[in-house]
């Protein structure tokens, strides 16, 4: 979603196989990475940065991982989590979301 004042890059990488969309609309490319960059975000301060996406058919889990910058400091959510471990024992989880099968 557009944000005053912020800058929005989206990087998309080409799909190994052709998918149909919506009305018969051809995918060929995924978005790899979303960059909000130039806006001014005090550290005593929190937004929200919203992004819409299709989710896939089958259940399962979902990282989303995000690189913060403040400043000259960056701060990564990156780490997911092995099959042994839970998401709350690690120190930069990466953001989850679990798609679960239709009632």
């Amino acid at each position: 979603m557009v944000k005053p004042g912020w800058k929005i890059e989206i990087q998309r990488v080409k799909l190994e196989k052709e998918l149909e969309g919506p009305h018969g609309y051809k995918i060929t490319h995924r978005v790899a990475k979303v960059i909000f960059s130039g806006g001014n975000l005090p550290d005593d301060h929190f937004d929200e940065f919203t992004l819409s996406l299709r989710l896939p058919k089958e259940a399962g889990t979902l990282y989303f991982p995000v690189e913060q910058v403040c400043g000259d400091k960056i701060r990564a959510w990156n780490e997911i989590p092995s099959p042994s471990q839970k998401l709350h024992d690690l120190e930069n989880p990466a953001a989850q979301l679990t798609v679960t099968p239709k009632p």
